[in-house]
């Protein structure tokens, strides 16, 4: 069986679809699937000819394989799905978000849900990814998705049937060093109470409010310290409230890291804090349910397939800072809910393998091949 991988990034390339197809590639010869990439910005040339460049080169590719596999259903699903159709190929869509909400946000309109967001009228660059989303992973034979959220959104949201979108669980491969927390805080130069908080600065995961609710938790907390790691678009406004606020002393934007010593600080932590208004499926929250650290997250998008409330960490409504503080300040000052979180959040962890994965997904091909 031979598959073609149509995707935006591959190694060197850091991101999702890139850590992801070239799992693929590194495991599926074992099983006997024989699996190719294509990457669609290796090429340079303008927007829209880049795309056209993309299309013949896959369609050269495609010539001998059994599916053409697309990881997302803008820049590379409209190209793969036009060659898989031109040349009778089978063609499977990855879909881990709503492209088209995120253009919406990150254009600076106010936050709104993906599930809100479908309902709405937008402008004509936001509408057209829109219609071409859906349009693609209608016309897939198979959506893969890492979430039951996922699904229902799909489902729900884009129109397409129950029956043709797949949730398969991203892989997660536990972290092969683990430190404990004295010595993580050695290695990085921290103490006090110390909340940790990853991602990428973007509207929608909240850390512009985390910062304005640190107050309220530092008049219970005085050593508490929030570190937040990671680089966006927000990052100057979040550096504007830390210096608005007066919390120099207390919150610490860090910015991008190599991983492990990202996973130094996770370690290092008493607490780790997402605030956010969506997620697919958080892989920093995983990281930080096999690491141990308890998590304080919001109970929106793929959240709760991992964290049930009160059982392996808190959940709040997004947006109610309030309740987010009171979650943080209630785990903070309860050790015994803490070493109970995290027993069950490492365990809970340990589903999400990435044996099950590949079986999953080679299961899959096999039908369909």
């Amino acid at each position: 069986m031979k598959i073609l991988i149509a995707t935006p990034l591959y190694p060197p390339d850091v991101g999702g679809p890139a850590t992801y197809s070239e799992l693929l590639v590194r495991e599926f010869p074992a099983r006997g699937v024989s699996v190719s990439v294509e990457v669609l910005n290796r090429i340079n040339a303008p927007f829209g000819v880049k795309h056209l460049i993309y299309f013949f080169r896959l369609v050269y590719v495609a010539r001998d394989a059994d599916i053409v596999y697309a990881q997302d259903p803008l820049g590379t699903g409209l190209p793969a799905f036009f060659a898989a159709r031109l040349l009778g190929k089978k063609f499977l869509l990855k879909v881990v978000g709503d492209r088209a909400w995120e253009e919406f946000l990150n254009r600076g309109n106010d936050f709104i849900s993906p599930e809100d967001f479908q309902g709405m009228h937008a402008g004509f660059s936001v509408y057209l990814r829109k219609r071409v989303q859906t349009f693609v992973a209608k016309h897939a034979k198979r959506v893969i998705v890492p979430s039951q959220y996922l699904k229902r959104l799909l489902v729900s949201g884009w129109g397409v049937p129950e029956e043709r979108v797949l949730v398969i669980y991203n892989a997660f491969e536990p972290p092969m060093i683990l430190l404990p927390r004295d010595k993580a805080r050695e290695k990085v130069g921290i103490s006090g109470l110390v909340l940790v908080s990853v991602g990428r600065l973007v509207p929608w995961k909240g850390f512009r409010a985390l910062v304005e609710s640190m107050p309220d938790t530092i008049a219970e907390f005085p050593d508490a310290k929030l570190y937040i790691i990671g680089d966006g678009p927000e990052k100057t406004d979040i550096w504007s409230a830390i210096a608005r606020l007066g919390l120099k002393q207390h919150v610490f934007l860090i910015g991008k890291m190599p991983h492990n010593d990202m996973l130094a600080y996770m370690s290092a932590a008493d607490l780790f804090v997402l605030n956010t208004g969506y997620e697919g499926l958080s892989h920093a929250i995983l990281e930080a349910m096999a690491l141990s650290v308890p998590v304080v997250t919001t109970g929106v998008g793929g959240n709760p397939e991992l964290i049930s409330d009160g059982v392996h960490g808190r959940l709040v409504a997004y947006g109610d800072s309030e309740a987010l503080v009171r979650a943080i300040g209630e785990t903070l000052r309860d050790m015994e809910a803490r070493g109970r979180f995290s027993a069950a959040a490492q365990k809970k962890a340990l589903e999400f393998s990435k044996e099950k994965m590949l079986r999953e997904l080679s299961s899959l091909f096999e039908k369909l091949s």
